[in-house]
């Protein structure tokens, strides 16, 4: 039977067998709750910094209080210091309390700011859209309005402050611009409508005729030391009945008559100062620049040429063949020619190359109007004779062709 010596010392054993690793457990566990503890403390200030970081960091409405005051703690541009280096050197108990306080204020700040820019964006969207509805209001700016009020709008949804001040500034810079250029292209409207009113508005100086199809505007003669003749422009007697002597262009403004519609050349000179100087575009696809430094009322019409009329009795054994009607007759009496219904068989226009649908112009010189005009110009030719026939295709250019006449 074991004495009471013997039951101590096994009793003390046990406890040690199982006493020291119970600690040990006890030891670790307890070490790895604080190592965890401590990783998620610096965790938790590390997320500290970055939030502080990005609320007070290049903010433009921090300016005092507990946001300029955490933005003092925080490092700047260059600063090299690391987020272990701010946890030694800051008070993480103060730091939250300020952040928190950062937040509160700017949050504050951010929406009393949101409601003032508001308050100017709406009253700059209107301004824009009055002035949208101005006739001088520039074209190209209409997009960039409905753009900048649609950022504006989408700012103030998100409850950005800063981003909604950026897209009324555009606003408001908009609105000055086209507010000036409203008034300046007004003011020039003004003076260009007096030009217009009085005869002072440009004048290229030279004697001019529509041609068919919109085709464009041919220069039949010229003044001296007009602007047509200093920029070397073509008339019918300089240059020939071809694509170089039209005008179908006076900068932006497209020409197709000399003084009837919203395209002809009267219209576009009474867009144009008096003096400045302008591109012409030739048919051709040539251009020249032109000083335009001579007014409508100093033009006198009586110092050029007209197209040459026929003077003939119209009494000719001449069949030219061609059937037709005058281009003034269904269109403008400036325009001249006759277009072509139609063309009979065995006759002179035949075996041209004359095309129903071409408009004839000028035969030898002498303006066509009607039929009775080509027997007037075909008078005192006979059989064999050739003639040079000047008019405008279907496509709208002009041709040159030679007719051999034959009689009836």
């Amino acid at each position: 039977m074991p004495n009471r010596s013997d039951a101590k010392k096994s009793s003390k054993n046990g406890l040690i067998k199982w006493g020291v690793p119970l600690l040990i457990v006890i030891v670790v566990v307890a070490g790895g709750f604080f190592f965890y503890q401590h990783q998620q403390t610096k965790k938790a200030f590390a997320s500290d910094i970055a939030q502080a970081r990005k609320l007070v960091l290049y903010n433009p409405l921090v300016k005092s209080g507990a946001a300029k005051k955490l933005q003092e703690e925080l490092p700047g541009t260059g600063d090299k210091t690391t987020d272990a280096q701010l946890e030694k050197r800051l008070n993480r108990k103060q730091f939250e309390s300020l952040l928190k306080q950062a937040k509160t204020q700017l949050a504050k700040t951010n929406q009393l700011e949101l409601d003032k820019q508001n308050k100017l964006a709406d009253k700059t969207e209107k301004q824009l859209a009055g002035l949208k509805n101005k006739a001088n209001f520039p074209a190209e700016s209409k997009n960039d309005v409905d753009s900048l009020t649609q950022l504006s709008e989408t700012y103030y949804q998100q409850k950005d402050a800063v981003g909604l001040n950026v897209s009324v500034v555009g606003m408001q810079s908009l609105a000055g611009q086209t507010t000036t250029l409203i008034q300046k292209k007004t003011a020039k409207a003004n003076e260009l409508a007096k030009a217009a009113a009085s005869g002072n508005y440009p004048s290229i100086g030279a004697l001019r005729g529509d041609l068919p199809y919109g085709a464009g505007v041919i220069l039949i003669d010229k003044l001296d030391d007009s602007p047509a003749s200093k920029a070397g422009l073509n008339t019918v007697d300089d240059g020939g009945w071809d694509d170089s002597n039209v005008i179908v262009g006076i900068n932006q403004y497209p020409i197709k008559s000399s003084v009837i519609g919203n395209d002809s050349m009267d219209n576009a000179m009474k867009q144009i100062e008096l003096g400045s100087t302008a591109t012409v575009k030739m048919k051709d696809g040539s251009t020249h620049r032109i000083k335009l430094d001579l007014s409508h009322n100093d033009v006198n019409t009586g110092d050029m040429q007209d197209f040459k009329n026929p003077d003939g009795d119209g009494d000719t054994d001449i069949d030219f063949g061609v059937k037709g009607y005058s281009i003034r007759q269904h269109n403008n009496d400036k325009e001249i020619g006759m277009v072509i219904t139609s063309i009979e068989d065995d006759s002179s226009a035949s075996d041209s190359d004359l095309k129903p649908g071409d408009v004839i112009c000028r035969i030898d010189g002498y303006t066509v109007g009607t039929e009775h005009s080509i027997d007037q110009i075909t008078s005192d030719d006979s059989d064999g004779d050739t003639v040079t026939v000047d008019y405008v295709t279907k496509t709208g250019h002009l041709k040159s062709t030679d007719v051999s006449l034959v009689e009836y």
